[in-house]
């Protein structure tokens, strides 16, 4: 089909996108351990776990004030905007109001900026050619307050041979009309380690600024010129409106469209709304509202109820488990296609999502001289953006588990949205019932009650998923989705065990030793799970 053939040629500039951990992680990984002894002398390894555990950072769920998640958008065509829904959704619409995923975007206020804008903290490394001052001032009309970032491209003399010139971290190779001058920040995203921002050039199109503020480190760091609709857009805002020709020759098609789609002209670029909103599950809304003012919301449901097939809205339980899966996979996976031509109608999906894995490579072109790693040595994956791929290899996924008898998609007041606490291990003992005391929690994870060692997701999803750019770590120490036991087994290249990520100061061969003394005293009661979904 041409049209796969167009899309396929925009794979190779994908999975730059994709591969999104890099060499960044050496020092982490490296600090990770292996069968060699440590380097400092034994320590109260408990105590050393504790420490660790506790340094794991803890991102602030309100950072990003519900009441400030502004959404910018503009309602288009069918899409009509996740508050027209809250009039009889009321509830679902304040729990999706308090996710992540109602603060994908959101305007550039004091409140919601986390960068050091005071006028102070440039960025000048000498190995990037842009340098970038941050500010922000009064606007004498309104009160408020604005932010800007004055980028100017250094000399020739100053970049010196082989710096980086003209490219973004992910490899889009396009820049705005213009890359020098004071860009206003209209938009921020992100919201828990870093926030990069959005600004317009002189055509009216939105780009991600070539810096972004590392909340942990507190600095600026490089990130490289993106064009928002293209490199984010897909996964942060809900109704991209696309055009089905390009509107000037050569103009890049838009990621895993298929037909192939294009975005528009700078002037007239537009979303429905800056946040993952209800349409994005449910498909665009307008028909639905239309029908519902027809015969009022008491009749409509009487009519499903019924048994009608007049339906008007997604109702998000596809009979087809792996279109239900790919609403989420769609964004929690690099390389699906993009919600421009994969959306849901009042039926649910027609078709298989356009699916194309990104697979084990350390030489992702075009810049082959920073060769980011998408995977360990041994093939296991690093990307937390790679989730989905990851959760279809594991036991609980071939059990018949789904990403929503976990998550809550519309939002809870748990962290990532997941439907019950993790800090006390109620969410997994709600399906292990097994282990439902914590007598037989303690005995299953030889660690006392309340330490982090007997916390289910610390050695059954260890942190070993990391999110870099390219050039600098972003996010690390993120869960997995494997669903693996601990051994103290490594495989060459690969990640560490759940064990010595907090147990940093011992090697693999002593976390293999322990765990074989407590089976061979029969202190390691092993239990098995109960499956949530027999009978599904």
């Amino acid at each position: 089909m041409p049209q796969r053939h167009v899309l396929g040629r925009t794979l190779l500039r994908r999975a730059v996108l994709a591969a999104a951990c890099a060499c960044a992680l050496a020092p982490w990984l490296i600090s990770c351990g292996d069968d060699t002894q440590p380097v400092a002398p034994p320590t109260d390894t408990a105590a050393r776990a504790r420490e660790v555990f506790e340094g794991f950072h803890k991102a602030d769920p309100e950072r990003i004030p519900s009441r400030l998640a502004t959404n910018p958008g503009r309602p288009w065509g069918d899409f009509v905007g996740s508050d027209a829904c809250k009039r009889c959704h009321e509830e679902d619409y304040a729990k999706w109001r308090g996710s992540f995923h109602s603060r994908t975007l959101y305007d550039a206020v004091p409140e919601t900026v986390f960068g050091d804008f005071s006028g102070t903290a440039r960025f000048d490394d000498p190995e990037y050619a842009w340098r970038v001052t941050p500010s922000s001032k009064v606007d004498a009309a309104t009160g408020k307050r604005r932010f800007f970032l004055e980028v100017q491209l250094k000399t020739h003399e100053e970049r010196g041979p082989g710096k980086l010139k003209d490219i973004d971290t992910y490899g889009s190779g396009v820049l705005p009309d213009a890359t020098e001058g004071p860009f206003e920040v209209l938009y921020a995203f992100g919201n828990r380690r870093h926030q990069p921002y959005v600004v317009r050039d002189k055509a009216g199109q939105a780009w991600v600024a070539p810096v972004y503020w590392d909340d942990i480190q507190k600095s600026w760091r490089y990130d490289g010129w993106r064009p928002y609709v293209r490199s984010c857009g897909n996964c942060h805002v809900t109704g991209i409106r696309t055009a089905e020709k390009p509107w000037r020759p050569g103009l890049p098609a838009l990621p895993y469209t298929m037909p192939t789609r294009w975005n528009l002209e700078p002037a007239k670029e537009q979303w429905a709304e800056g946040a993952v909103g209800c349409e994005v599950c449910h498909g665009a809304g307008r028909k639905h509202i239309e029908a519902v003012d027809r015969i009022g919301s008491k009749e409509y449901s009487r009519r499903l109820a019924a048994g009608t097939k007049d339906r008007t809205i997604y109702d998000g339980k596809s009979r087809i488990r792996e279109h239900r899966m790919h609403a989420c996979g769609r964004c929690h996976n690099f390389m699906t296609e993009s919600s421009c031509t994969w959306m849901p109608g009042p039926k649910g999906y027609d078709r298989d999502p356009i699916l194309d894995l990104l697979r084990p490579s350390t030489s992702i072109k075009p810049h082959a001289d920073r060769k980011a790693l998408q995977f360990y040595a041994d093939g296991s994956h690093v990307s937390p953006c790679t989730v989905f791929a990851v959760f279809k290899t594991s036991k609980m996924y071939k059990q018949g588990v789904d990403c929503a008898d976990c998550h809550d998609p519309h939002g809870t007041d748990h962290w990532a949205d997941l439907v019950l606490p993790i800090a006390d291990n109620s969410l997994c003992i709600s399906c292990h019932t097994d282990l439902d005391s914590v007598e037989a929690q303690t005995k299953h994870s030889m660690h006392m009650a309340g330490s982090s060692g007997n916390r289910c997701v610390e050695c059954h999803m260890p942190r070993t998923m990391a999110f870099t750019n390219g050039e600098h770590m972003m996010s690390r120490q993120v869960h997995n989705h494997y669903f693996s036991s601990p051994t103290g087994k490594r495989r060459p290249g690969g990640p560490p065990s759940s064990c010595n990520i907090c147990h940093d100061d011992r090697t693999h061969k002593w976390t293999r030793a322990t765990i074989a003394a407590w089976k061979k005293k029969g202190m390691l009661k092993v239990q098995k799970a109960s499956s949530l979904l027999e009978g599904k």
